[in-house]
């Protein structure tokens, strides 16, 4: 196990959001983990009101449950983290709206058609959450998740080689990492 060296000075403090991803450093996201898995959650209707509301409350509570299981796994990395906090959103996001498509290749139809690239990572998040979350979905289509994982993973590159958001290309390198690392947190809540 490697030494965690400061990046920056005690007390300078970074916002922690999706645009100011490449400014954050371990030691930060290693602290932030910590304080969010000693959040606890400990009765069932606790859950079911994080769940039938959105917002930052919903956010931390699976921020907590992927940040926690990263560190359990020992595979400690900023990028883990980076992408646990970014699949948080989307699980959050998902309590309030559901997928705009329901079928993998329609964004990429769409992305065609309208020649916004957020429908590539659109379809990648669909994806994740198939994989990950839904996974009795695959099989409504006759689809494998590896089809799901594969198409993914491929989506969120597209995304990231229109876009050149980070996250885009750390969700396609860590796609499979994520998706047992998400599904290992949600069935243990």
């Amino acid at each position: 196990m490697g030494k965690v060296i400061k990046f920056r000075e005690k007390g300078t403090e970074v916002p922690f959001s999706e645009e100011d991803f490449e400014r954050l450093d371990l030691e930060r996201l290693l602290a932030r983990s910590n304080r969010l898995s000693k959040k606890r959650f400990n009765e069932l209707e606790d859950l079911k009101i994080l769940i039938m509301k959105s917002g930052k409350d919903a956010s931390a509570f699976f921020e907590g449950l992927l940040s926690k299981e990263i560190v359990r796994r020992k595979n400690i990395s900023s990028v883990q983290f980076l992408c646990g906090n970014y699949i948080s959103h989307l699980l959050t996001s998902f309590l309030d709206s559901y997928p705009e498509l329901w079928v993998a290749f329609d964004y990429e139809y769409k992305y065609h058609e309208t020649g916004n690239p957020n429908y590539l990572r659109k379809g990648g998040d669909f994806c994740f959450l198939l994989c990950s979350i839904f996974e009795g979905r695959n099989f409504w289509r006759l689809t494998s998740p590896e089809f799901y994982s594969e198409k993914g993973k491929s989506l969120y590159y597209q995304s990231y080689l229109k876009e050149q958001k980070e996250i885009s290309f750390h969700m396609s390198s860590n796609f499979e990492e994520m998706v047992k690392i998400t599904k290992y947190a949600v069935s243990r809540s």
